[in-house]
């Protein structure tokens, strides 16, 4: 089945909200573990009542970017954003893009062996990962 444009947006969207919830889940259930943290006060503290903080963490999430927002201030944490183009790997910050760590190894002159390392995209700028 070829996928649409459409079809990489919805799996966009939903990998980033998936990330927020496990990041903010992350902090929430650290806190809980070690500071006795309930999930009263962290409603409290987000300014909902903790029912509606309760959905935001049992159902699939559907966070706002001021949602996401509130609950990182609320946390007391800061988002760190970096960006990975798709068919280069370049990585970017809000300040730029970040200098690559190393180069890609070259070519192998062994073309026997499959590279484990190699990049390569489908076509629509996903990147896949060559396994041996």
């Amino acid at each position: 089945m070829k996928r649409t444009e459409a079809d990489f947006r919805d799996y966009d969207r939903a990998r980033i909200k998936s990330g927020l919830f496990s990041l903010f889940w992350a902090v929430i259930a650290d806190r809980r573990k070690h500071d006795k943290y309930t999930m009263k006060e962290f409603a409290d503290a987000v300014g909902r009542d903790k029912s509606a903080v309760s959905r935001w963490f049992s159902d699939p999430p559907n966070y706002r970017l001021e949602t996401a927002a509130d609950i990182a201030s609320a946390l007391g944490v800061d988002l760190e954003f970096r960006a990975r183009d798709r068919a280069t790997g370049r990585m970017f910050t809000p300040s730029g893009p970040l200098p690559m760590a190393v180069e890609p190894p070259s070519a192998s002159t062994d073309s026997s062996t499959p590279r484990t390392d190699t990049p390569r995209t489908d076509g629509a700028g996903l990147i896949e990962t060559v396994a041996a």
